[in-house]
């Protein structure tokens, strides 16, 4: 029997979304958590899986090949299961799914990282957490307002990767200190997505990693 593809993440980073796509579509997947607080992703192992050092990584299968990039994972894994309905068929629905997706990794890199590692941005740590918590308001600002009438954020019938993308940057508001009561479409959203099934699941398995 050949390998099941395996997920490298670790526990409520940007690898989540990718580890929620994965149980919404019901992708036969091992989910391997790494620790980055103990260096692992800096590990011979890991790194002869990915060189970048960086997760999410899916390993198709050994000495498959190693799709990096949670943009492009996200849509590997909802072409793959069809079914799961992640991604639009049509065009033009698809596309704004996918803006969801880039926008999310986008502010990911932009505010969620300097908050987390500031000194790789600038000396002033204190300023570089102030300015990417801003930021965060400012990312939760257009969020909020793009709700207006929808029920999830591409504005189609079902969830899709945009929603599972959103709920992972709403996600940090706790560690960043924003009251996302000051959102309530934003809160509504993140709500609705925590009661999807295989999100549960997935989020049962980010908090048994501690």
């Amino acid at each position: 029997m050949a390998s099941r593809p395996v997920l490298w993440t670790s526990a409520f980073t940007s690898g989540l979304t990718a580890h929620l796509a994965a149980a919404e579509a019901g992708a036969d997947y091992e989910i391997r958590f790494i620790s980055l607080r103990k260096g692992e992703h800096q590990g011979a192992e890991f790194r002869a899986v990915n060189p970048k050092a960086q997760v999410p990584a899916l390993q198709l299968g050994p000495g498959g090949r190693v799709i990096t990039e949670v943009p492009a994972i996200v849509t590997y894994i909802a072409r793959t299961h069809p079914a799961a309905g992640l991604l639009p068929d049509e065009p033009e629905e698809q596309a704004g799914t996918l803006e969801w997706v880039a926008w999310v990794h986008w502010w990911t890199a932009s505010a969620l990282q300097p908050f987390f590692a500031p000194r790789r941005f600038h000396p002033d740590e204190a300023g570089v957490k102030q300015a990417a918590t801003a930021r965060l308001r400012e990312a939760y600002a257009h969020a909020e307002a793009s709700l207006e009438g929808k029920e999830w954020i591409a504005g189609g019938p079902q969830r899709t990767l945009a929603d599972l993308a959103l709920f992972f940057l709403a996600s940090a508001h706790r560690p960043l200190g924003v009251a996302l009561g000051e959102f309530p479409r934003l809160a509504a959203h993140q709500a609705r997505v925590a009661a999807l099934p295989g999100v549960q699941a997935a989020l049962r398995r980010e908090r048994e990693q501690g």
